[in-house]
């Protein structure tokens, strides 16, 4: 995933907790930002953790990694729906008829605070990254930059 994607595919909650964009839509209230670094500011490094002259943002992470460390839960494979004990069920065929395509999907933690889904049709040349999302109550801790973990792996 680029910078450029990530801007695009990462997500959070507004007040309402309707999702929306997280680097173009999320209010700064939900950074509790007041003062350094500033919401402006957080939302650059989280896109891109080697922002600004020197990568002061890094932390302890590796310089154009992406990704914070893997989380401490186990990836897990959702397929497309198909449960043969629900074929009966009319509603259920409508749904699984519009979803029966879509394309397995990993989801995993990082350790950077968000949920991320990657094309598990293509996990043997790395699977691409499709989006990411945080709970707002987890932005604010975004500002604790210096002790996010060390990434070795991902770009």
């Amino acid at each position: 995933m680029t910078v450029s994607k990530r801007q695009q595919r990462l997500y959070s909650t507004d007040t309402e907790g309707n999702i929306i964009n997280f680097y173009s839509d999320l209010d700064d209230d939900a950074f509790n930002a007041d003062a350094n670094p500033s919401a402006a500011t957080i939302r650059e490094y989280t896109m891109d953790p080697s922002y600004g002259d020197d990568s002061p943002y890094l932390g302890n992470r590796k310089k154009d990694s992406l990704l914070g460390l893997m989380g401490d839960t186990s990836p897990v494979l959702v397929k497309a729906p198909g449960d043969a004990a629900l074929f009966h069920d009319e509603e259920y065929r409508k749904y699984m008829s519009k979803h029966i395509k879509r394309a397995p999907a990993l989801l995993f933690t990082s350790q950077d605070g968000f949920l991320y889904t990657a094309d598990a049709t293509r996990c043997d040349s790395g699977g691409e990254l499709k989006w990411g999302w945080m709970p707002r109550q987890f932005v604010d801790d975004l500002k604790g930059y210096t002790s996010f973990p060390r990434n070795e792996h991902f770009k």
